[in-house]
């Protein structure tokens, strides 16, 4: 076990179904890129360069989580720093004003190690999520930091 980002995607529908449970989408989001690292401490409330509010507090880990998340967690909890999860929508808003803070300001960033702050992964993801919003479901990323 290395530390980094772990992240799970999970989705459920929005009708009025008796069905509400959420369903796993994928347990093993690749997420521990060195550019989404400064998106992640965003989205976990740690301090950044970046003058972006996190879209929610940290709300740890979901009580209506999925098993496979859960135990996938539960692997993790000894060397976990920060348990989140955000929706579809909560993602969207923090990754388009992350990529207007990174347009505006060039010089923040030669300082920093890493030119691109945000990695491919992101972008795939919101597609990905995008699909089943469109279908009616909500959707939703959870993650958990260990040091790196």
């Amino acid at each position: 076990m290395s530390g980094g980002i772990r992240a799970a995607l999970e989705a459920r529908l929005t009708s009025n179904s008796r069905d509400s449970h959420w369903w796993l989408l994928a347990d093993e989001v690749y997420v521990d890129e060195p550019a989404n690292r400064l998106l992640f401490a965003v989205l976990a409330g740690e301090p950044t360069i970046v003058p972006i509010d996190p879209p929610v507090p940290v709300r740890g880990l979901p009580n209506d989580v999925t098993s496979k998340v859960k135990a996938s967690h539960a692997d993790w909890r000894a060397s976990t720093t920060v348990v989140n999860w955000v929706s579809y929508r909560e993602l969207v808003a923090t990754v388009e004003q992350f990529k207007t803070w990174i347009v505006r300001n060039p010089e923040e960033l030669k300082s920093s190690l890493v030119a691109n702050q945000i990695g491919t992964s992101i972008d795939a993801i919101l597609s990905y999520l995008a699909v089943f919003e469109a279908n009616y479901f909500e959707t939703r990323l959870i993650f958990w930091m260990t040091p790196i």
